[in-house]
């Protein structure tokens, strides 16, 4: 499997240091299919001052134009009070985290992917290769089927590969042989081949 580096800065859900298993093996089965023998993780769960902070550090890194860009019109409210980052994070929690940034969504597992971590080629093929696989950004409003990833962004869009992969995804395996939608649900201890729809059921009735 792929090495996975967290930067230290890196925190999820609960204060972890790393993603939960089930994401770590999701994406280091993409690195692998990809060729990529490591990489790195720079950002994961954010609270709203390390939003602030992490717009502040690319505004001075990419320019202002760039982030108003990428974050849109509850992004640029923040950009607003930019330099002052006691400021902005007020204003992220007065529009509502998750209307700023999915890095602050608690029903998904969003991180970040340090190009500068592989080779130019590799991070390439692992962009492809994550691109290849079911995804749908509203994923929220379509409950009923199980797509392995929700948002993807990446340059020149977002300096880094941004990922989110949807919470109610964390029974399905990815299949390595296709990246086409069928997934692996372990259901009292046998492994059973499914489409996405019938692994959504699967795992309702579980619950």
């Amino acid at each position: 499997m792929a090495h996975i580096v967290y930067h230290s800065k890196a925190k999820f859900a609960g204060g972890a240091t790393k993603m939960p298993k089930w994401a770590e093996d999701r994406l280091s089965e993409y690195a692998d299919d990809a060729g990529v023998d490591a990489l790195q993780v720079s950002s994961g769960y954010r609270s709203p001052e390390d939003q602030a902070r992490i717009m502040s550090d690319n505004v001075a890194n990419h320019g202002m134009a760039s982030q108003r860009a990428l974050y849109g019109a509850n992004g640029n409210r923040i950009l607003d009070q930019y330099p002052n980052q006691t400021a902005m994070a007020a204003k992220v929690r007065e529009i509502g985290p998750e209307k700023v940034s999915r890095h602050m969504a608690t029903d998904a597992v969003v991180f970040d992917v340090a190009p500068s971590s592989m080779s130019s080629s590799g991070f390439e093929s692992l962009k492809s290769r994550m691109k290849s696989a079911p995804q749908n950004a509203a994923w929220r409003q379509d409950p009923e089927t199980i797509y392995e990833i929700g948002e993807l962004f990446y340059p020149p869009k977002d300096p880094a590969l941004h990922v989110e992969f949807p919470g109610n995804s964390s029974g399905v395996k990815v299949d390595d042989s296709s990246g086409i939608g069928v997934g692996d649900v372990v259901v009292g201890g046998l492994i059973l081949a499914v489409g996405y729809k019938v692994a959504q059921a699967i795992l309702a009735g579980r619950h």
